[in-house]
C-alpha cells in the first residue's frame, strides 16, 4: 500500500489524510503512531502487527509495510500508561541492565531495523520490557532528545538492604545526587527511597517530621538508621 505526499509532520494535508485513511481501517484503540526525526513513523499494534510508514527518498512516497509479530504481546496486561524511554543507541543495553537488577522483570518484544534503516541493520529500533511488573517501552531514536532528571522513577524500598543494592547498581558509571537521587549510566534518573521515609515525614508531631526532613536533606544515599535517630531526637 502506498500513500502519496511527503511531509510526515502533518503539515501536508494530502499525506496526513493518506495516513488517516490507513488508520481508519484499523480497529480503534489498538495501537499508536509515533513520529521520528528520521523522516518516518511507525505504528505499533501490540497484539498483531507493526506497521511502518517510510519516506522513500527516490519516490517521495510513503510505503506501508506490515511485519507479523511472532513474539509475545508488547503490553501483556494492557497497562493504561506506559513509560516510554528515548535513547540514542543504547536501548538494548539499558533494557538488559535494568532487567538484571529489578526483580519480577523480563524482556518483551524487540523490533530491529532492517535493510530500509534508518538505523544499522539488526540493531534495535524499539523494545518492551517489565521492571517489577511495570511495562516500559525503549526506543533508539538517535541523538535528538536527551533524558533529564526532570523525569525520574521513584522506587519504594522495603529496607536498607534493598536501598543499598539498587543504589550500588544504578550509581555505577552514573551520577549520584542529594536525597536518594541517582542518574544511571544511560541518563535515566531514579529516586531510591525507603518506604519508612514517608511514614516519618508524615508523623503528626511536627518537630519529629522536621528533624527527619533536616536529616534527609544532608544525605546522599538515604540511611534509614540516620532517619530513625533524627526522628527519636
Amino acid at each position: 500500500m502506498r500513500c502519496k505526499d511527503t511531509d510526515l509532520d502533518g503539515k501536508d494535508a494530502g499525506r496526513s489524510n493518506s495516513i488517516k485513511s490507513v488508520m481508519s481501517l484499523l480497529p480503534p484503540k489498538i495501537g499508536f503512531l509515533s513520529p521520528l526525526p528520521y523522516n518516518y513513523c511507525w505504528l505499533t499494534l501490540p497484539y498483531t502487527n507493526r506497521l511502518k510508514f517510510t519516506n522513500m527518498e527516490t519516490t517521495n512516497n510513503v510505503t506501508l509495510t506490515a511485519e507479523p509479530n511472532k513474539q509475545e504481546p508488547a503490553i501483556s496486561n494492557a497497562q493504561k500508561i506506559t513509560p516510554f524511554l528515548w535513547f540514542n543507541d543504547q536501548a538494548e543495553e539499558a533494557m538488559n541492565f535494568y532487567t538484571s537488577i529489578f526483580k519480577n522483570s523480563k524482556i518483551g518484544r524487540i523490533s530491529r531495523y532492517g535493510d530500509a534503516g534508518p538505523g544499522p541493520k539488526g540493531s534495535v529500533m524499539s523494545a518492551t520490557f517489565q521492571l517489577d511488573g511495570v511495562e516500559f517501552y525503549a526506543l533508539n531514536g538517535g541523538p535528538y532528545y536527551s533524558l533529564t532528571p526532570a523525569i525520574s522513577f521513584f522506587v519504594n524500598c522495603k529496607d536498607q538492604e534493598e536501598v543499598d543494592f539498587l543504589w550500588d547498581k544504578l550509581s555505577t558509571g552514573g551520577k549520584i545526587m542529594q536525597c536518594g537521587w541517582v542518574t544511571d549510566k544511560f541518563g535515566v534518573t531514579w529516586q531510591i527511597i525507603p518506604t519508612i521515609l514517608g511514614q516519618l515525614l508524615n508523623d503528626p508531631d511536627p518537630e519529629k517530621s522536621k528533624r527527619v526532613m533536616q536529616a534527609m536533606m544532608k544525605m546522599i544515599k538515604i540511611d534509614i538508621k540516620g532517619l530513625q535517630q533524627a526522628y527519636e531526637g
